[in-house]
């Protein structure tokens, strides 16, 4: 599992140690009515959230700063396209940095 040492904010809570955070889940079930098990891969930063879903052309695109709570889904709305746009690139960089790279591990529990 890739990430980030957590260990500056335990030194200073207000630190930061990254920008957005990546989900990445993956689920036996088809529970998004895909016709497949759940494959979606979210980007939230601190004011976006952007989730893609495999088998899917659609999904979700959230202004959190206007719209914290999530309520209006901005994915299809063409005012947005820029912002999709560019969160989408900011998903894709974040799945590139956090592939695996090798199948050895580099560290052991």
């Amino acid at each position: 599992m890739q990430g980030h040492d957590l260990t500056p904010i335990l030194r200073e809570p207000a630190a930061q140690v990254r920008d957005h955070v990546l989900v990445e889940e993956d689920q036996l079930f088809d529970l998004a009515g895909l016709g497949q098990p759940l494959r979606m891969r979210t980007i939230v930063t601190s004011d976006t959230r952007l989730t893609r879903y495999a088998g899917s052309s659609s999904g979700e695109l959230y202004d959190l700063a206007a719209d914290p709570d999530e309520m209006q889904n901005l994915d299809a709305d063409p005012r947005f396209a820029k912002l999709r746009a560019a969160t989408m690139e900011q998903l894709t960089d974040s799945l590139v940095d956090h592939a695996d790279r090798d199948r050895r591990p580099t560290f052991m529990a």
